[in-house]
């Protein structure tokens, strides 16, 4: 006499690899709500990554421009500015080719402080936890603090 196993027309089947399928989903969906949050969580006058925000949607904060646009100031670096510059609680992070990381109050254009990596660099800022994030092309990633552009830390 074969014995049989008779499961009950109430019993949910689930495999393992639909409960794989299932979590790989979660995941995916905390995932996107964690860009969603990260990239509102700048205020209206803050663009503290490349493209605006966390999600690089080039969605920038506060109105556009109104009437003709005029020069406030201007900076004169050693090397030209060939990436995007990040804004936060007033101050502009621009990066110049040379490899000098500029921060300067965005209403005056008066020059905080200015750090040298090292090396030349062409990437673009982001500016998170009272540090200025950077990489140079010699591959080194630079934190330097938002105070005075002192190094927090380098990898490379």
């Amino acid at each position: 006499m074969a014995v049989t196993s008779r499961r009950s027309m109430f019993a949910p089947v689930i495999s393992w690899r639909s409960l794989g399928v299932l979590a790989l989903i979660a995941l995916m969906v905390a995932a996107a709500i964690a860009v969603y949050i990260a990239s509102r969580r700048t205020s209206g006058t803050e663009v503290s990554t490349y493209r605006g925000n966390a999600a690089r949607t080039g969605e920038m904060p506060g109105p556009g421009p109104v009437g003709a646009p005029k020069i406030a100031w201007q900076l004169q670096a050693a090397g030209p500015f060939k990436s995007s510059t990040a804004v936060a609680n007033g101050v502009i992070y621009a990066v110049s080719g040379e490899g000098v990381v500029h921060a300067v109050v965005l209403a005056s254009g008066v020059e905080l402080w200015k750090a040298n990596l090292g090396a030349r660099a062409s990437a673009s800022p982001l500016v998170i936890d009272g540090q200025v994030i950077v990489g140079d092309e010699a591959g080194v990633v630079h934190s330097l603090t938002i105070v005075d552009g002192k190094p927090v830390w380098i990898t490379g």
